[in-house]
């Protein structure tokens, strides 16, 4: 099934667009560029409690950036990562 946009679902799970299928990856034995997806997760719970998306690319290629948005659909990932749409905390 292909997504024509990014969604964040209640448990604050992304659900990547068609586009991110190619590109989710990194390159040169993890030294390189790329992108990945992180699980967070509650330790007390054993429950997952969001995902980031992780891009890695330039001065963060060991690091690596978070992003708040899909380069290729616009979604905003704010709710992954505890934000309402408007920059207030989720409750």
């Amino acid at each position: 099934m292909s997504n024509d946009r990014c969604t964040v679902d209640a448990n604050r799970v992304i659900n990547l667009c068609s586009a991110w299928n190619e590109h989710i990856g990194r390159s040169h034995g993890m030294r390189g560029g790329g992108a990945d997806i992180t699980t967070a997760v509650d330790l007390k719970t054993h429950k997952i409690i969001g995902t980031r998306l992780v891009i890695y690319a330039g001065d963060h290629t060991k690091r690596g950036t978070k992003a708040n948005f899909c380069p290729w659909c616009g979604a905003s990932y704010a709710k992954a990562n505890g934000y309402t749409a408007e920059g207030e905390p989720c409750s």
